[in-house]
């Protein structure tokens, strides 16, 4: 067991080698806490504040050392080589807004933002308030209708922050995410959030596992949407959902395993930005077929890419050993050195493809 584990570390490497190779640039990561009045609701502490990370090209010769996803001396997830709050590299970069699962923090997909930094764009990413790694509520994590404005409010304060604002081309933007948050990605491109949908497909499809408690909160009480939403008192926030929230201008879209269901299915079909999804044929708990393979299908010129022997949860960083021993998603995570590859391929082609100064509109 510990050599396959040494040599998922090794595999790791690997592919942060192949992301920051000749021509690459070494990565800048910057941490932001902003106002957002929506995070008040949703945080467990009521502060009205978004968490955003940042990954961007920093200047050519700037010193990295590895920035692991945890605690000192106790990290969960290899995170990558950065250089934390180095001077960005001259001029305006293409942006990515980056959104996590549910219950997961912009940390866990590290390889994902680290790699595009590389590549020449700045990444930024949320966890989600009420709905991450370290801050997890019932409301965080029933307003799903809150994610995409999360996204929008963090790009909102990057572009008008002093250090970093000045290197965001924001005339040439995209959205990535995993799970809930490729969901939230085709919302910020036009889809609708409906949790109602949601509990329609569950109650015709009850055996569907996307339909059970989520194993980040296997003890919260198993209840439709419409009545969490009742529970909570969150009827009149949740008319919000049928308002949609899209970003003008977006570019392109990149949802990883993403469960289609909690949208309004022909809101699907108002996608205009080029859209990849990337799924896992090892994925039980986010089917394809009854998940993404909608989403292709409706939303007009998108690609479907299969990673094989990929699970759900094969997207989220690799565990060191340590997390290993404490998270149990990591046993949960075949071929998670392929399906970060095959993702951080995809999603370079797509944004270099859409979003590059040459690119077309």
């Amino acid at each position: 067991m510990t050599k396959l584990i040494l040599k998922s570390l090794a595999l790791a490497a690997l592919l942060w080698a192949a992301a920051t190779a000749a021509g690459a640039a070494p990565v800048g990561l910057g941490y932001r806490e902003v106002p957002l009045t929506s995070a008040a609701a949703r945080r467990g502490d009521h502060q009205p504040l978004l968490q955003i990370t940042v990954w961007y090209p920093a200047v050519e010769g700037t010193a990295q050392e590895e920035v692991d996803v945890g605690p000192p001396g106790q990290a969960l997830l290899v995170g990558g080589p950065a250089a934390i709050n180095a001077v960005p590299a001259a001029g305006a970069h293409p942006v990515v807004l980056l959104s996590p699962g549910f219950g997961g923090s912009a940390e866990d997909l590290s390889w994902l933002g680290g790699g595009l930094a590389a590549r020449g764009f700045v990444v930024v990413g949320v966890s989600h308030p009420g709905n991450n790694a370290l801050d997890r509520t019932p409301v965080g994590g029933t307003a799903w209708w809150e994610r995409p404005r999360d996204l929008i409010a963090a790009v909102h304060a990057v572009a008008t922050d002093p250090a970093l604002g000045p290197h965001l081309d924001m005339g040439h933007v995209g959205v990535a995410g995993f799970s809930m948050g490729g969901m939230t990605a085709l919302a910020l491109g036009g889809a609708v959030i409906d949790p109602g949908h949601f509990d329609d497909f569950c109650a015709g499809k009850p055996a569907d596992q996307v339909c059970d408690t989520a194993p980040e909160t296997p003890n919260a009480p198993h209840v439709t949407q419409r009545a969490g939403i009742h529970m909570l008192g969150l009827d009149q926030a949740a008319a919000r959902a049928s308002e949609g929230a899209a970003l003008p201008g977006l570019r392109a879209i990149l949802a990883i395993a993403p469960p289609v269901q909690m949208l309004d299915p022909g809101s699907l079909r108002r996608i205009t930005a080029e859209t990849t999804l990337v799924v896992g044929d090892g994925d039980t708990l986010v089917p394809a077929v009854t998940e993404a393979g909608v989403a292709v299908r409706l939303i007009k010129g998108a690609r479907l890419v299969t990673v094989p022997g990929a699970a759900h949860y094969s997207f989220v960083g690799v565990c060191t050993l340590h997390g290993r021993m404490v998270l149990a998603l990591c046993d949960r995570a075949p071929e998670a050195e392929r399906a970060h590859t095959a993702a951080l391929t995809e999603a370079i082609r797509l944004f270099q493809g859409t979003l590059s100064p040459g690119a077309r509109p």
